[in-house]
């Protein structure tokens, strides 16, 4: 758990540098945070990050940092078919680290920039790290604030705007399997 845990925050690094990086890709997700409302101070309270469009840019990060490929395919972060090389599964997408309540990166939903494909994409659920049922995106940073009360909203950027506003109540249901 614990290396799973490790392997989550740095991908969580890895995705926000991209994101303030001077590159073509970097500009992109700025523009897109800026577009829909979302401060710099925002951005980096709440780790966004982005995901390179290229296909090997975060593989080679990975092997860089000496992360084993095994953990990669169990947290979703890469995956594999017919045989065929690995591959990352977030490409090209806004990358919002998903926090436990006690802000520990379990997870990642990914926002696709282009258009093309899925509007959101989530990391795999993992027993006893990621489950999305137990988790409200947000929590950590409600209770870091001592919020007394908890507004439930749909979506990642239902919690981050208001927050930025400087309401820190509101969390969101991770999917419909919410209890």
């Amino acid at each position: 758990r614990s290396n799973l845990l490790w392997v989550c925050s740095q991908a969580a690094e890895f995705f926000e540098r991209v994101l303030w990086s001077d590159t073509p890709a970097g500009d992109r997700g700025r523009r897109y945070l800026k577009e829909r409302g979302i401060s710099k101070e925002s951005a980096r309270a709440f780790q966004l990050g982005l995901a390179p469009p290229e296909w090997d840019a975060f593989l080679d990060f990975a092997q860089a940092q000496k992360i084993p490929l095994q953990a990669l395919l169990e947290l979703g972060l890469c995956r594999s078919k017919d045989g065929r090389p690995p591959y990352p599964f977030f490409r090209d997408r806004l990358m919002l680290p998903i926090r436990d309540g006690q802000g520990r990166v379990i997870g990642f939903g990914g926002r696709c920039l282009d258009g093309e494909g899925p509007e959101y994409m989530n990391s795999s659920e993992l027993a006893g790290l990621y489950e999305k049922r137990r988790v409200l995106y947000g929590l950590d940073r409600a209770r870091k604030a001592r919020a007394k009360r908890l507004v439930v909203v749909e979506g990642y950027m239902d919690v981050v705007l208001p927050h930025q506003a400087g309401r820190s109540e509101f969390v969101a249901a991770l999917g419909t399997a919410f209890t």
